[in-house]
């Protein structure tokens, strides 16, 4: 069952709330960062923290300030979903 969890990835969403250093998350591949980065233990940093309020587009400053180049052109690159919730894909 472990193996077939593994395969499986959010496809995020307007204002998402899966948690970017802590799950699986992309479209049609898995987005990997290739740095580690701190996050809140009780307090996880979204995808939604790193997109523009209620539009399914990333806040391209602030995911360049934070993220290091290669990392920020991956999670840039990712499209995100035109709907409200996240999928469990």
């Amino acid at each position: 069952m472990t193996v077939l969890h593994d395969g499986f990835f959010w496809q995020v969403g307007i204002d998402s709330a899966t948690p970017l250093f802590a799950s699986s998350w992309g479209g049609n591949a898995q987005v990997i960062l290739s740095e580690r980065y701190l996050d809140h233990p009780t307090q996880p940093i979204t995808c939604g923290d790193f997109m523009i309020p209620s539009f399914n587009g990333w806040d391209t400053t602030r995911v360049k300030e934070v993220f290091t180049p290669t990392d920020a052109e991956r999670i840039l690159n990712y499209l995100i979903a035109n709907r409200c919730s996240d999928l469990l894909v």
